[in-house]
């Protein structure tokens, strides 16, 4: 499935990493870490090299798409837009929103 192969490339990736920079721990963060598959494998490959995973509770392991999605709609709903070639920014600070409409 897409989650199986997603998680499986995410542990490889963080397995290696840890063991490229003799790390004994791993520490997961985000909405990702709320992927049961994820946590399964991770914690697997992680207690075959001896390394630790550090997950938060489900109830903190958020993601920033449901909040960027409610302020889109409150803009929209106060009538602002902008136009559809409109570039990407992702480190735009809350100050500069504005600037988008």
């Amino acid at each position: 499935s897409f989650q199986y192969t997603v998680a499986k490339a995410l542990t490889k990736r963080a397995i290696a990493c840890a063991l490229d920079h003799n790390l004994s721990a791993i520490a997961v963060g985000g909405g990702v870490a709320a992927n049961s598959g994820l946590r399964a494998q991770l914690q697997q490959a992680a207690a075959n090299k001896d390394i630790q995973v550090f997950f938060p509770p489900l109830k903190y392991c958020t993601d920033n798409a449901a909040m960027i999605g409610c302020a889109a709609l409150d803009h929209f709903n106060q009538g602002h837009d902008s136009p559809l070639g409109i570039a990407a920014r992702s480190r735009m600070t809350l100050e500069a929103v504005m600037e988008l409409y």
